[in-house]
């Protein structure tokens, strides 16, 4: 599509004929937007990308299709000089928009973890104060304890050894008279 002697508006009418022809007789009616485009960076990264390459054995070179026409071809390559495209106003927005959001809902978090941590830490601490539940605790650790070994003086104080084999008959005997003796000492002021 690049013929030699065609100057840049040559270019531009065949291309506005071509969409005229592939959009069923609708003219180009994006003109002004495509003046205002043309030399952004963008435009140039696209066409940099899709320029013709020559074939290995030095054929003719490929065609470009007609939304590739770049303005700037009739100018040398040393002339044109790349530009990184800038980043959007939007997306740069967004992205610290985020980045602070994020920063303050961590901030908040940590400040509503500590009020929670310092607020549980005061109130077990009148909790005890108040109502001596450590040494409540401690007491009532003692009398399950103590349930549980009378429950279990009792079980063996009760239990019918006459089907027992005559060791185990002697074990429980044992056992009976060392809790008997223990009840006898506590009643007598002993250890």
């Amino acid at each position: 599509m690049h013929q030699s002697g065609t100057t840049e508006q040559d270019k531009i009418t065949k291309a506005k004929e071509m969409y005229r022809e592939f959009n069923k007789g609708n003219p180009f009616q994006f003109e002004h937007c495509w003046n205002l485009l043309k030399d952004q960076p963008k435009w140039f990264a696209q066409c940099e990308k899709k320029k013709p390459t020559r074939a290995r054995s030095g054929a003719a070179l490929a065609a470009p299709s007609p939304e590739l026409i770049n303005p700037e071809d009739d100018v040398p390559n040393d002339t044109v000089v790349e530009m990184e495209r800038p980043t959007g106003t939007k997306k740069e927005k967004k992205r610290k928009f985020n980045e602070q959001a994020s920063a303050s809902v961590v901030k908040l978090l940590n400040v509503i973890h500590e009020e929670r941590k310092s607020t549980s830490e005061k109130k077990l601490g009148m909790l005890e104060k108040s109502y001596g539940i450590q040494a409540e605790r401690t007491r009532i650790e003692a009398e399950k304890t103590r349930s549980e070994q009378l429950k279990e003086e009792e079980r063996i104080m009760t239990m019918n050894t006459t089907g027992m084999t005559p060791m185990l008959q002697e074990y429980y005997h044992q056992r009976q008279i060392e809790i008997l003796e223990s009840r006898r000492n506590k009643n007598s002021g002993g250890v």
